[in-house]
């Protein structure tokens, strides 16, 4: 297993156990939920999402510029 491999298995270990969390919060069953079927749909809607991914350069060139 590379490095890129295993920052993508603990990327997905990370969005599972935030996924986790925030089903506790709205009061659902984890046990009720394809978990990896959540994890997959919300993968796909992060890397998809223009105004994360703005927000992510734009912190970037903000934090180039402090220093």
């Amino acid at each position: 297993m590379n490095e890129y491999d295993i920052y993508r298995k603990c990327k997905r270990e990370l969005l599972i156990e935030d996924i986790k969390a925030k089903a506790i919060e709205m009061e659902i069953d984890i046990e009720d939920i394809d978990i990896d079927s959540v994890a997959d749909r919300a993968e796909r809607a992060i890397d998809n999402n223009d105004y994360l991914w703005e927000s992510y350069w734009r912190d970037i060139e903000y934090a180039l510029e402090e220093s």
